[in-house]
């Protein structure tokens, strides 16, 4: 008998080696270092952020950072990223801006929006 044969005659071998390379892939992932890309829990306040960006043409945008209330202005895109202007202090009072919500009509007041017998829809 050879070597071969018995690790191809008995498939509860290969049944066991992938097991333990399942286990061996589950160790690495859950004892790994934290990722500096992960987020540092849910009380963690983010200190960096963008307020805005524009196209300057079709490979770079301009684009304004705000980090512990300072802003950046930041070029990227193209052979090379440049910082245009820096420490631009935060506007007083600014926060993180948050996204605008449009209002929404109820029924009543779209009944009440008619206009000399018009419905709401035809203005």
């Amino acid at each position: 008998m050879d070597f071969s044969s018995v690790i191809f005659g008995f498939p509860l071998i290969w049944i066991g080696l992938i097991i333990l390379i399942i286990v061996g892939i589950w160790i690495l992932m859950h004892n790994r270092p934290p990722s500096p890309f992960i987020k540092g829990g849910k009380n963690r306040k983010p200190r960096l952020f963008v307020v805005d960006a524009a196209a300057v043409d079709t490979r770079r945008r301009v684009v304004l950072i705000r980090r512990d209330n300072m802003e950046h202005l930041v070029m990227i895109g193209g052979p090379n990223d440049i910082l245009l202007e820096t420490r631009i202090p935060a506007p007083t009072g600014a926060a993180r801006p948050q996204p605008v919500a449009k209002p929404v009509e109820s029924a009543a007041e779209k009944a009440t929006d008619t206009s000399a017998g018009q419905p709401a829809d035809a203005k």
